[in-house]
């Protein structure tokens, strides 16, 4: 678990794991909104920012791992973001729209008006539309595998969850909880998180 508390510091849980890309600051909690970690790349067009477990520490493996994340995007023109598990590094898993590695994920990108789940085996992606329009208010990703059956299910923002068959990592691919963003012109674009949650069976 890790939340965006405390002073302008990394946030809170997972520890040595993780690791900041970009600018991380905190924003403060207001009367209506939570405390939130900003990530912000640079104003360099291909640059990234986020939170994620460092690559050579992925260690989601066993599993029927479960994930849940509050986030919101600052913009929501020419970037792609990624709010998720993977077993790719930041640049890679933003790098195109069909992500990298062995992910499962909801996606940004700038080819679609809402938000897409991505599930990849590290050769083949497949995209399944949310129906939810990509845009800069909060939303909730909730992710959890089901091992026995080879699928994962996905909702966004409390809606039904949707079945992830295709394409999907095996129990035995390694992965780790990812919240990132890259920007696609030469300005900084930001993604905020409240909190990540994510557990699995041991």
């Amino acid at each position: 678990y890790a939340q965006a508390v405390g002073s302008n510091s990394a946030p809170t849980g997972f520890g040595e794991l993780f690791q900041e890309n970009g600018t991380g600051s905190l924003v403060a909690s207001t009367s209506t909104t939570p405390a939130y970690r900003n990530y912000a790349t640079s104003t360099t067009i291909n640059t990234t920012a986020g939170y994620n477990i460092s690559v050579n520490n992925s260690w989601m493996t066993g599993r029927n791992i479960h994930f849940r994340a509050k986030f919101k995007l600052n913009e929501s023109t020419l970037l792609r973001a990624i709010v998720g598990v993977t077993s790719a590094s930041l640049t890679n898993v933003t790098g195109s729209d069909s992500g990298s590695g062995y992910t499962v994920a909801l996606m940004a990108n700038p080819a679609a008006t809402t938000f897409k789940w991505i599930a990849r085996d590290n050769t083949t992606t497949t995209t399944t539309d949310t129906g939810i329009a990509f845009d800069t208010a909060e939303h909730v990703v909730e992710l959890w595998e089901d091992t026995t059956n080879s699928r994962w299910y996905a909702s966004l923002d409390g809606s039904t969850p949707v079945a992830l068959t295709a394409t999907v990592p095996a129990a035995n691919n390694a992965v780790g909880p990812m919240i990132g963003i890259q920007t696609l012109e030469a300005a900084a674009k930001n993604i905020r998180f409240a909190a990540l949650m994510a557990d699995l069976d041991f």
